[in-house]
């Protein structure tokens, strides 16, 4: 039989406590202030930073032009009435020369000309027509008809979640969520928990509790390899062993993970509460040591204005 580890005549036990982060993320008050007096302060002031750089004015693939006038006119929105100006006037093409044959769509006033006429929308080819005629093709897969539908489906499908049904994964989408659970003949809720055994690292102790007792479907992922706290509990319920001290460490629940409880598990039941349930639920010595170390919602939209 292997032995559990035991200092200083307490019993080592590893408690894990798995969080699911918020589903759907609501933007504060004071952010969305900030953005609307940013937007009319910039109308105003018309304080707009540029970039003079031929990468950001890049409106799509392969788009350099050798006139630094008019990348700036296709920024400012001046163009193609601006462009076609510069392309009569032969002030197009101010890049170095190149020897050999040049393409038209690196060739200085020419460049400008075609690529004017493609941007209109009366172009009978358009810019796919001069990217042809560069041997680039930039053509991307369309989707299918099966497809689209089945993302409208999708779009206008809305998940109803019973957010009083504290098994249910999904339940308040807005907040963070704990898992904890019910051991059998336990009177409070607890963090699911597994003794350490002798020469066994905690990491190991962890993630063989989550399939022993959670299922080989839920996986968490430990967040560092230290304890966020501890516990100490003195008992007489095993001869030679005062009591037990228990470590509690973090994990984020991943994607595809599903509590199914296996047939040889000490657990009877689980939950997934928020904080303020934890306090509910938790008897108070254990709630004291965690409340302080468990991630704080944002709740500045219940504050109200003063």
């Amino acid at each position: 039989a292997e032995s559990i580890s035991v200092h200083k005549g307490l019993k080592i036990q590893g408690a894990l406590c798995v969080e699911r982060p918020p589903l759907q993320i609501v933007e504060p008050d004071y952010k969305q202030k900030w953005r609307a007096f940013k937007e009319a302060w910039d109308l105003r002031t018309g304080n707009h930073l540029t970039l003079e750089d031929e990468i950001v004015f890049m409106r799509f693939h392969f788009h350099f032009f050798q006139d630094k006038t008019a990348t700036q006119a296709l920024a400012s929105g001046e163009a193609p009435a601006l462009l076609r100006n510069l392309s009569r006037s032969g002030a197009g093409g101010g890049g170095r020369k190149r020897r050999g044959g040049t393409s038209k769509l690196a060739s200085g006033s020419a460049s400008t000309d075609t690529l004017v006429s493609a941007m209109s929308a009366r172009a009978p080819g358009g810019l796919d027509s001069v990217m042809g005629e560069e041997g680039l093709d930039l053509a991307f897969p369309e989707l299918g008809r099966k497809t689209i539908q089945r993302k409208k489906v999708e779009r206008k499908k809305e998940e109803k979640v019973d957010d009083s049904d504290r098994r249910a994964l999904r339940r308040l989408k807005s907040r963070s969520l704990f898992l904890l659970v019910r051991y059998n003949n336990a009177k409070h809720w607890t963090f699911p928990k597994a003794d350490r055994l002798q020469d066994q690292g905690m990491r190991e102790t962890l993630l063989g509790l989550a399939e022993q007792q959670l299922g080989a479907d839920f996986r968490p992922y430990l967040v560092g390899a230290c304890p966020f706290s501890y516990r100490k509990r003195l008992s007489n319920y095993h001869p030679g062993i005062q009591g037990r001290k228990i470590f509690y460490y973090r994990a984020r629940l991943v994607p595809n993970s599903e509590v199914i409880l296996p047939d040889q598990t000490p657990v009877s039941d689980w939950a997934w509460c928020c904080r303020e349930e934890l306090k509910d639920c938790l008897d108070e010595g254990e709630w004291q040591v965690v409340r302080h170390s468990l991630p704080l919602d944002d709740l500045s939209h219940l504050l109200s204005d003063k």
